[in-house]
C-alpha cells in the first residue's frame, strides 16, 4: 500500500485497507516439463550468456540476476487493479469489517462483458459510485478512497493514479477492455498452480545447484571468487574418534570430498596426529600428480562442512581413468569416470580455469572419448 497512499495514512490506527483485481483472461502457456525434457534443456538448450554467466560469477551474483525460478505456467491478458483505504470508526470485529470492505469495493465498481460472433471482447467496466447501483458503500467507512492501475491493453493507467474519494471517482474502462482484442497487448497477468519450477532443474553441475538452494534459502551470499586449494583434515565420528577427508575447496567455494577413511580403513583417534599425517602423505600422493596447487594437512583443523557451504560427496574418484568429451553444443568439457557405478565428471567452461586449477598437464594427457551428451544426466557433476 506504500506505493499507493501515504506512510501517514498507511500507518493512521482506524485505516483500513482493501484490493480487487479484474482480469481478462487471454491465454494460459504450459511447458511440458517432464524429467526427460529437462534433461534436454539442461544439456542442449541453455544459452550460452546463460552458461557464461554461472561460470565466471561468484553465486550471489549469478543468483541477483537470475533468481531462482523460471516460469512454466502462466497466464496473459489483461489486467485491472484497484486499491482501496477507509478510516472504519466503530469497534467491532475483524470480520465485520472485512465484509464492510467488501460490499463497499463491490460497490466501487461495475463490470459486465462478453464475446461477439467474432470472438471479440465487448461491454461497459468502469469506476466510481454510479458504476454500481445494486450496493452501495458501508456507512461505517469514512474517508473511502482508492487507486487504479491496469496491465496490458491500451496504456491507460500504467501506473496506480492518484487516490481519489470514490464519491469523487469517473473512471470508464470499457475502452481498455475492448483494446485486448489485440492479443500483442497482452501482458503476464498470472502464474497458474505450480508454475515456478526451480531454476536449478535445468542445471548439472551438483555443486552449482546447491549453491543457488543455499542461496535462496539464505544460507549464503558467496560474492568473491577465491583461490581453489586442497585441504585435509579430519572429520569428528564422536568424542574419541575420527576419519580423515581430503577435499577440493572450488574457486567459488564449494567443498568437493573426494577422499576419506571409511571403517574398513580404521577410524584414528581424534589426538592421533601422528596417524593422522600418514594417512595425509598417501591422499597427497593420490592426487598431487594431478593437482598442482597447494595442498594443506593440518590434524588440529576439522572438516568445515556446514548447511551455510555446498558440500559434495565425490567419493571413489579416479584421475587416473578418466576420459574426456567436449559438448559440441555447450562448448563445455567434461572429464568423466563412468566405471565401478560411479559416475563422476568435472565441468570445465574456460579454458583459463585449468591453470586455476592446476590441472594443465593432466588435462592434456587424458584421453579423449566421445559420449551421448544426453547421458550427463546420470552423472555428478562438478563446475570449476
Amino acid at each position: 500500500m506504500d506505493e499507493v497512499f501515504s506512510s501517514i495514512v498507511v500507518n493512521e490506527n482506524k485505516r483500513i485497507f482493501g484490493e480487487l483485481s479484474v482480469k481478462i483472461k487471454g491465454v494460459s502457456y504450459s511447458f511440458l516439463n517432464t524429467t526427460n525434457v529437462k534433461g534436454q534443456i539442461a544439456t542442449k538448450y541453455l544459452d550460452k550468456t546463460f552458461l557464461n554467466q554461472i561460470y565466471n560469477n561468484p553465486m550471489g551474483e549469478f543468483a541477483d540476476t537470475y533468481g531462482y525460478f523460471i516460469l512454466t505456467d502462466f497466464l496473459t491478458g489483461g489486467k485491472t487493479d484497484a486499491v482501496y483505504s477507509g478510516v472504519y470508526e466503530k469497534s467491532t470485529s475483524d470480520a465485520t469489517k472485512e465484509t464492510d470492505m467488501d460490499n463497499s469495493i463491490n460497490a466501487s465498481y461495475g463490470f459486465k462483458a462478453g464475446k461477439d460472433a467474432e470472438g471479440k471482447i465487448s461491454g461497459d467496466f468502469g469506476f466510481g459510485k454510479k458504476s454500481n447501483g445494486s450496493t452501495s458503500i458501508s456507512k461505517e467507512i469514512s474517508d473511502f478512497a482508492m487507486s487504479v492501475k491496469t496491465v496490458g491493453g491500451s496504456k491507460t493507467f500504467g501506473n496506480f493514479t492518484v487516490p481519489k474519494k470514490v464519491e469523487d471517482v469517473d473512471i470508464n474502462l470499457s475502452s481498455w477492455m475492448a483494446s485486448l482484442n489485440d492479443l500483442s497487448t497482452h501482458k503476464l497477468i498470472g502464474i497458474n498452480d505450480n508454475g515456478l519450477s526451480p531454476i536449478t532443474d535445468y542445471i548439472l553441475e551438483e555443486n552449482f545447484k546447491q549453491g543457488l538452494q543455499k542461496h535462496h534459502l539464505g544460507q549464503m551470499d558467496v560474492r568473491m571468487f577465491q583461490e581453489p586449494k586442497i585441504e585435509i583434515r579430519k572429520i569428528r565420528i564422536n568424542n574419541q574418534l575420527a576419519s580423515v577427508c581430503m577435499y577440493l575447496v572450488t574457486r567459488f567455494g564449494d567443498l568437493i570430498m573426494f577422499e576419506s577413511t571409511t571403517p574398513n580403513d580404521g577410524y584414528i583417534q581424534i589426538g592421533d596426529n601422528q596417524r593422522f599425517m600418514e594417512i595425509a602423505n598417501r591422499f597427497k600422493g593420490n592426487k598431487g600428480d594431478y593437482y598442482k596447487m597447494k595442498i594443506t594437512a593440518n590434524p588440529a583443523e576439522f572438516y568445515l562442512g556446514s548447511s551455510k557451504t555446498v558440500n559434495v560427496q565425490f567419493l571413489g574418484l579416479k584421475e587416473g581413468e578418466m576420459k574426456k568429451f567436449t559438448d559440441p553444443n555447450s562448448k563445455i568439457t567434461y572429464l568423466f569416470q563412468s566405471g565401478d557405478n560411479k559416475k563422476l565428471a568435472y565441468a570445465i567452461h574456460d579454458d583459463y580455469v585449468l591453470d586455476t586449477y592446476g590441472i594443465r598437464v593432466w588435462f592434456n594427457s587424458i584421453p579423449i572419448e566421445n559420449i551421448d551428451p544426453r547421458t550427463l544426466t546420470q552423472y555428478t557433476i562438478i563446475g570449476l
